[in-house]
């Protein structure tokens, strides 16, 4: 299994509230991007590593490679797009030949650890499109206008992590979906769902969260000082 890692940050992140892409924010002197390609180099299949950047922000993301130091694994730039599906199928487009999976990762997720990397290239063993899912422990509650209507049956409701990951023939197969079908997708998953390949759910990881608000950037802390410590985190 030879894995092409994709790691879409061509975003601003708006809801961050910061001057910078987020992807530039530190954790403990790294750069949330550094953090998260460290986690993918330390494994192995992992054969080379797509940063999908914002035109704007190739000198930056430069700096951010070099300061990953000397590695083995190519990690290479593509230009991104105005939506983030845009960016993803530019990425698989730049995807190597010899490469025979595609892990889609967003660039703000940091904390992807070996168990859960280890968990999706099982899978993919058996299944042609994997996604990290984890169960949902709140109740949910379907609402309009700011008034409850119902609840939802959380038993059947998941919250979908990344690397979303697929073989190179499926990855493909979205890349040129997205680019006839005209409608804009959330995640891949959400392609296959419109083409009906069919999607398996593997465990994802608490850990494994998208720091997209200051409040997850204090929690991303505490996470990266735990992980460190157990050194399940670079």
């Amino acid at each position: 299994m030879r894995i092409s890692v994709i790691i879409p940050a061509a975003g601003m992140g708006k809801r961050m509230g910061a001057q910078v892409n987020k992807q530039l924010l530190q954790i403990e002197g790294q750069t949330i991007t550094a953090l998260t390609i460290r986690q993918f180099l330390a494994q192995k299949n992992i054969a080379e590593v797509i940063l999908v950047v914002n035109p704007d922000d190739r000198s930056a993301m430069s700096s951010v490679i070099e300061s990953l130091g000397k590695i083995e694994t190519p990690v290479k730039m593509v230009d991104g797009g105005k939506e983030r599906v845009d960016s993803v199928m530019s990425g698989i487009g730049a995807v190597d030949a010899t490469c025979t999976h595609v892990f889609v990762h967003d660039g703000a997720r940091p904390f992807v650890d070996k168990e859960l990397l280890n968990r999706l290239m099982r899978s993919l063993e058996e299944h042609d499109a994997v996604v990290p899912v984890v169960a949902s422990k709140d109740t949910l509650k379907w609402m309009t206008s700011q008034h409850i209507d119902r609840t939802i049956d959380r038993n059947h409701v998941y919250r979908v992590q990344t690397p979303q990951c697929f073989t190179l023939e499926v990855a493909n197969r979205l890349k040129e979906h997205a680019a006839s079908s005209g409608n804009t997708f959330t995640d891949e998953a959400s392609i296959c769902e419109d083409l009906g390949i069919r999607v398996y759910g593997a465990v994802g990881s608490e850990w494994n969260i998208k720091l997209t608000t200051p409040e997850d950037m204090v929690l991303g802390r505490a996470i990266y000082t735990h992980l460190k410590g157990e050194n399940k985190c670079e």
